[in-house]
């Protein structure tokens, strides 16, 4: 586990600037539960051996293992198995440290923006802290477009306009006047934008989510009423 203390902003600009997948399985992740992975493990930080593993890597003398050149996304089960395995020069891994410097200057953009942008800051915190409780509640209704409106523009234009995928199973994106979700079981459904949406569009055990009819694309409760 990392002894790194990652910030909100840095984790969304690690998440968005590498596409939203994990590095290592190449699968999509979401932005609640991913985890920041580090290329150069971070136990090697300040040890002796780091300066071979860097001249092996064809690595600047100036880099950081804790630093954007070194950060890129991951699942947690693809975290816990790599550990912190130490890989060897190989063109993949090159490639992949390669990567994160290109992509180095615009997660820090988007950290600073993330950062310096007090309302949408706000807005995204309190819709990820109720989603890793695992209920969005009435609250959250407009922190979801506020986060895709923000989401949108950082993304890069051949991934805009699709689903953002807030924890396994769970995405949401716009159409019109709706939001739609689709759930873990791959049931899509809907609910309206806006503040006053009637309660009954809120599922009583996962609070804002979207209906496939009667039955939340969530948990999977049937409301008939």
């Amino acid at each position: 586990m990392s002894t790194y203390a990652f910030s909100r902003p840095e984790r969304y600009a690690v998440f968005t600037a590498h596409r939203e997948v994990c590095w290592l399985c190449g699968e999509p992740l979401g932005i609640v539960d991913m985890q920041v992975d580090h290329i150069v493990p971070e136990h090697l930080d300040g040890k002796p051996e780091l300066e071979e593993i860097k001249r092996n890597l064809g690595l600047p003398d100036d880099f950081l293992v804790n630093s954007f050149e070194n950060w890129m996304p991951a699942h947690p089960r693809c975290n816990r198995t790599k550990g912190g395995h130490v890989f060897n020069a190989t063109p993949l891994i090159q490639g992949f440290l390669e990567r994160a410097a290109r992509k180095a200057p615009e997660a820090r953009a988007m950290r600073d923006s993330y950062a310096s942008n007090r309302r949408v800051s706000l807005a995204i915190e309190t819709l990820l802290h109720a989603s890793e409780a695992g209920a969005l509640g009435a609250d959250q209704r407009e922190r979801m477009r506020e986060l895709l409106t923000f989401h949108e523009a950082n993304r890069i234009p051949q991934d805009r306009g699709r689903p953002l995928q807030l924890r396994p199973g769970v995405v949401i994106s716009e159409a019109g006047d709706f939001l739609i979700f689709r759930g873990p079981t791959g049931m899509i459904g809907a609910r309206p934008k806006g503040d006053n949406v009637h309660p009954s569009w809120d599922c009583p055990n996962c609070g804002v989510t979207g209906w496939n009819g009667a039955r939340c694309v969530i948990c999977g409760m049937l409301n008939d009423e």
